[in-house]
């Protein structure tokens, strides 16, 4: 019973780390082909609101999402495993 548990947990962590992983490689491309964009186009990074693009809007998006959502997640993550652990010690 305690070895499948502690299967779980490393697969639960397992997942918990791609997905973090994988959302963080999304932001960094996403960053990296604005940028790239940006300085191809010759428009200057400052964000006028005359020259407000689409993707300006879904990259500030993108990154508001990430900053709330990413500690939030590793919040839970830690929280988790600090529920765990103390379940353990009590069993």
């Amino acid at each position: 019973m305690s070895d499948e548990r502690s299967r779980g947990r490393g697969r639960a962590l397992l997942t918990q780390t791609l997905v973090l992983v994988a959302v963080l490689l999304f932001v960094l491309v996403l960053v990296a082909l604005f940028v790239v964009g940006q300085s191809a186009s010759a428009i200057p990074l400052d964000a006028i609101p005359q020259r407000v693009s689409v993707r300006t809007a879904v990259v500030g998006a993108v990154l508001v999402v990430g900053a709330i959502a990413l500690p939030a997640y590793l919040l839970t993550s830690w929280q988790s495993a600090q529920r765990e652990a103390t379940r353990d010690r009590q069993q």
